[in-house]
């Protein structure tokens, strides 16, 4: 089939088989509580929707190009297992993480090797962490911008010229090769162009994740 149209909110509670053509989301809630096949499918999650990840099932891996153009409005996270991306993914509005991590060494969302995306406009919102690689392209000066979590964020002040691009790696319940008796977490930054302009940033860690450092 060329695809099929939802106007409001939809649970999907056994599996969701992506084998062809577009399922479009309209302004409602579109919620996958159990697991994800894709051959040839893709679910358009764009304008006000919003994809949320339930259920109680084990970790959820989402297949790669499951969404078109590797794109959602409002993505949620309340699994406690948590999810893993096959691809990268874009986020345009609100990232609720709201599920606590599955464990020590992996977040309520795992990019593994590939890459979220935080849109112009995207803000996180919840307990839960990314672990693996947040990136953003677009920046204003004096507004926080969240990188994994809501309380990991970067603001630019307005001298200069800011930045084309940031991104932040994020690696749960490790410390530095170096520095071994560091907190259980690090961060690797690498920011493309700008010059001239300062930022403060704030980092996140968890209180399980002190490695004695009290």
């Amino acid at each position: 089939p060329a695809g099929v149209a939802i106007g409001g909110d939809l649970d999907v509670n056994n599996e969701l088989d992506l084998s062809d053509g577009e399922l479009s989301l309209g302004t409602g809630t579109f919620s996958i509580l159990g697991t994800i096949i894709r051959t040839n499918g893709s679910v358009t999650a764009g304008g006000g929707s919003t994809v949320a990840i339930g259920g109680i099932g084990s970790q959820l891996v989402i297949p790669a190009n499951s969404f078109t153009a590797g794109n959602v409005n409002n993505f949620t996270i309340n699994r406690a297992s948590g999810v893993v991306l096959s691809s990268n993914l874009l986020v345009s509005g609100v990232l609720g993480l709201q599920a606590a991590n599955p464990s020590a060494i992996t977040g309520s969302l795992e990019t593994n090797s590939h890459v979220l995306v935080m849109g112009a406009l995207a803000t996180t919102i919840g307990p839960g962490d990314v672990n693996g690689t947040v990136v953003r392209t677009s920046f204003l000066p004096d507004v926080p911008y969240s990188f994994g979590n809501q309380y990991t964020t970067v603001t630019f002040n307005s001298a200069g010229t800011l930045p084309s691009e940031m991104g932040i790696r994020i690696a749960l319940g490790v410390a530095p090769s170096w520095k071994q008796d560091a907190i259980l977490r690090s961060y690797d930054v690498i920011r493309t162009g700008g010059s001239g302009s300062g930022l403060t940033v704030n980092l996140h860690y968890l209180a399980s994740e002190l490695n004695a450092n009290e």
